[in-house]
């Protein structure tokens, strides 16, 4: 499947039932609908004037969630329609890179290329910010890569050696911090 030369480049991909969904690194940001059994592009969803660079991408219902680094903002979709239903502004200097919904779908968490780096912990019912967790200790900036399991939150850290911050997800506070080894630098993903 090749898109339009002047779609840009595809940055995030997400897996959404028999949906592939592509977010670009475009200005104004783009996200492809592809079907998976006919492997053809449904849509092409131009997200607006703002809601650049769609970094990563998360879903949960009906409802897909672009991280959307360009301007500092995350766009909920519905997938039914393949509409933008509204971008959460996340504030200057908080460029969202990754993407996690918890697993009751209450809660959506978003890490920043931020200094320090942050991970925001917005409410999905309302679609507001509803606490940011600054990570606390120097050094531990740009979180890249986001990951939810066994009651934690892990974030990466986009620094030299990376770094992982462990995250107490009930009590949405900082845990610990796993330095990598030399030479283990620029983590930008979690798979867990």
């Amino acid at each position: 499947l090749t898109l339009n030369p002047s779609e840009g480049l595809i940055a995030s991909l997400h897996v959404v039932d028999d949906l592939l969904c592509a977010g670009l690194n475009s200005s104004p940001g783009k996200i492809a609908k592809v079907d998976f059994p006919s492997f053809n592009e449904l849509k092409m969803l131009t997200l607006s004037t703002t809601g650049d660079y769609v970094r990563d991408m998360a879903h949960y219902g009906n409802f897909l969630y672009a991280a959307c680094w360009g301007t500092n903002e995350i766009a909920k979709i519905d997938l039914p329609t393949f509409t933008l239903i509204s971008l959460l502004d996340l504030g200057a200097g908080n460029a969202p890179t990754n993407l996690a919904v918890d697993s009751s779908g209450a809660f959506l968490y978003a890490t920043t290329d931020s200094s320090p780096g942050t991970v925001k912990k917005i409410d999905l019912g309302t679609f507001t910010v509803s606490a940011t967790l600054s990570f606390p200790n120097a050094g531990e900036d740009n979180a890249y890569g986001l990951g939810i399991s066994g009651g934690f939150i892990y974030a990466g850290c986009q620094t030299s050696p990376s770094k992982i911050i462990k995250i107490n997800e009930a009590a949405f506070t900082y845990n610990s911090t796993l330095t990598l080894a030399a030479g283990e630098n620029t983590l930008r993903h979690l798979i867990l």
